[in-house]
């Protein structure tokens, strides 16, 4: 598996096929897959908004990769994987990210699936490649929830109370007070943080939809606002999952 440098300048793109090349030569019979922001287009189709096409350097990676046994691997997921944050007509979206495997390499590795995941405080979305197994008999057992105090829980000061108040109402031992207290921790955690992973991808997906459109001053105001409430919520989910 290789991950190659980038090389921004249009001048300077061939040499990502170069090298395309020259790790062909060195790896042809074996296992290989490349991926990178390879900072070149396979198509029309990959680019959104700004200058013309150079219809000759979408040639020469199109060339590159069949020269070199090498395929796209494809995606889910919003297929532009950068965009430079601009509004309206200076708007401009393309995908630059991708992997890309010999055919050694998808023989071996079939059951396989790249994800453009949520760009998020970036001008990249990340590509994310998974393997999924063919076992089919595999079976989930059910479980009981183990109650524990939730570290979140402490960043609010009502929880405090919350905790006097059902240690100093609870008739018995102090084992009795502990689960008593922690049922009232519980009950009241719910109602005041609710299901923090739900809130984490309806955020995202509100955000992934304003991504999608040529965004406008609005928008882009829009997509601030959800990214600011999305990093609260992703401080509290790394505190919930902690």
């Amino acid at each position: 598996m290789w991950g190659l440098g980038c090389y921004t300048y249009h001048s300077q793109k061939h040499l990502t096929c170069s090298i395309i090349h020259d790790l062909y030569q060195n790896r042809k019979a074996s296992k290989w897959i490349i991926f990178r922001d390879f900072n070149l287009i396979l198509n029309s189709y990959e680019k959104l908004g700004g200058n013309g096409l150079d219809y000759h350097l979408i040639d020469m990676f199109n060339n590159t990769l069949k020269d070199c046994d090498l395929t796209d691997l494809g995606y889910n997921g919003n297929q532009f994987t950068w965009a430079n944050n601009q509004i309206d007509n200076d708007h401009i979206k393309e995908r630059l990210d991708r992997f890309c495997a010999n055919t050694n390499w998808i023989n071996c590795f079939p059951r396989y699936c790249n994800t453009h995941p949520l760009k998020y405080s970036s001008d990249h979305n990340p590509i994310l490649l998974e393997f999924h197994t063919s076992n089919k008999n595999s079976k989930t057992y059910g479980y009981k929830k183990i109650q524990r105090f939730e570290q979140l829980w402490a960043q609010d000061q009502e929880s405090i109370q919350i905790v006097e108040n059902a240690w100093k109402f609870t008739n018995g031992d102090s084992t009795r007070k502990l689960h008593h207290t922690l049922d009232h921790l519980t009950n009241w955690g719910k109602s005041t943080f609710g299901d923090i992973p739900k809130k984490v991808r309806d955020l995202q997906s509100s955000l992934e939809v304003l991504k999608n459109d040529i965004p406008s001053q609005a928008n882009m105001t829009k997509v601030k606002e959800i990214e600011e409430s999305l990093d609260n919520l992703l401080k509290q989910e790394e505190l919930w999952w902690s």
